[in-house]
């Protein structure tokens, strides 16, 4: 996959705006005022999408007073899922899936194979979901690492796009409503 530079811009658009967001939220009160943002129907479709990804981040909840060392262990697993996914999921035959980040075959012969998050774990991609989850030789996934200039914006954009109109819920929507009720926030 080529991404040519209208897909280029795009995702450092929304990185550029991710980090603005993510940057704006301080503690479980600020939280809830970018919550409210998403629920509110006059607030611009590509905000919404944007705020999403900056409210699953868990670093939202790691100075905030509520929340002690054990119980945001706690939180990371309930709401994303372990930190790794089983080896059993890796079908012998996998291939890199390099080109889906670098346009590019994947030229190493690295036989050791990671299933890596395509959205970090990290920042708040889920394990739970085998949607983001994709596999790359250990080396790639070591290069890939939690660069989020990386991940498919575009394609989320679209999906997110396609929830709303089906009236489904997008995936990082699921994750901050889980967030909200595990912390009863």
């Amino acid at each position: 996959m080529i991404l040519n530079h209208k897909a280029i811009f795009f995702r450092y658009r929304c990185v550029e705006k991710y980090l603005e967001y993510l940057n704006n939220i301080k503690d479980s009160k600020e939280w809830i005022i970018y919550l409210n943002l998403i629920d509110n129907p006059k607030t611009d479709k590509y905000i919404k999408f944007i705020i999403l990804f900056a409210l699953i981040n868990p670093k939202n909840f790691e100075n905030d007073v509520l929340i002690n060392e054990e119980l945001m262990k706690k939180f990371k697993k309930e709401i994303q899922g372990n930190s790794f996914y089983p080896r059993k999921y890796i079908d012998e035959s996998s291939k890199c899936d390099s080109e889906k980040f670098w346009g590019t075959e994947c030229r190493t012969n690295c036989k050791e194979m990671h299933l890596d998050h395509i959205f970090p774990y990290s920042l708040g991609g889920p394990t739970a979901r085998r949607s983001n989850m994709t596999p790359l030789c250990a080396s790639h996934n070591m290069m890939k690492s939690t660069n989020i200039y990386c991940y498919h914006w575009e394609i989320a954009y679209k999906e997110y796009k396609h929830c709303l109109t089906n009236q489904k819920s997008f995936w990082a929507h699921e994750q901050a409503k889980r967030i909200r009720h595990v912390l009863n926030l």
